[in-house]
């Protein structure tokens, strides 16, 4: 599903990304492991085609993405990329249903009932049923999340990149979070991949990297 090919993105002297090679299997979840700097955000956001690398391939569904437009990266993230962030973006304006239906708003202007019909469902699977017309500052940290994820599968993404979705939850909410996660991964088929610096989720998903100044040192 996703080839990156000698990989390199710099920042004048910084090396954020050096060189990486890695495959990711179709429906498969994997976790970027680091401390802060080590590279996996911006990783994240090189297969999510909101940077591009000074060099190598990055392939996605076997079309290389190094070489789109901007007008074609534009495409590719509304069809195929769901993004997860530590913050929320939520906006505070629009209630819970009017923020997952955002980016169909974006891409096509008029929304149809079978399509809120879809996301109501999708906030019920997520159990965030009964706070469809709340307002984002009415929700905890944890439902603000739910929300946040719901938004992102709204447009049924072929793949999941999830930046630190637990950075700003307590650890129970966190370990919901990721358990959640995991589930959609599992029931949805969708190609998940998480960036953190959590260490104590390895012992809840078989399939990690650990990243160090730009480079994959360890994969298992």
């Amino acid at each position: 599903m996703i080839s990156l090919k000698d990989v390199k993105k710099f920042y004048g002297e910084v090396k954020a990304v050096d060189g990486v090679n890695l495959d990711v299997k179709k429906g498969s979840f994997l976790t970027v492991l680091g401390p802060s700097g080590s590279g996996k955000s911006t990783l994240l956001y090189l297969i999510g085609g909101l940077t591009r690398p000074v060099s190598g391939d990055i392939v996605v569904d076997n079309e290389n993405i190094s070489n789109y437009t901007e007008r074609e990266l534009n495409i590719y993230r509304n069809k195929k990329i769901g993004f997860i962030f530590q913050m929320y973006y939520l906006i505070p304006e629009l209630d819970v249903l009017d923020n997952v239906l955002l980016p169909l708003r974006i891409a096509y202007s008029r929304i149809t009932d079978r399509e809120i019909d879809t996301a109501i469902r999708l906030l019920k699977r997520l159990r965030m049923g009964e706070k469809v017309r709340c307002l984002p500052f009415t929700l905890s940290g944890g439902e603000q999340q739910r929300v946040a994820i719901a938004r992102a599968l709204i447009t049924k993404p072929s793949v999941i990149l999830a930046d630190e979705p637990t950075g700003n939850l307590d650890r129970e909410n966190g370990e919901h979070i990721y358990a959640l996660l995991k589930e959609l991964n599992e029931n949805l088929d969708i190609t998940t991949i998480l960036v953190t610096h959590d260490e104590h989720i390895t012992g809840l998903f078989p399939n990690i990297i650990h990243m160090i100044d730009g480079k994959i040192f360890n994969h298992r």
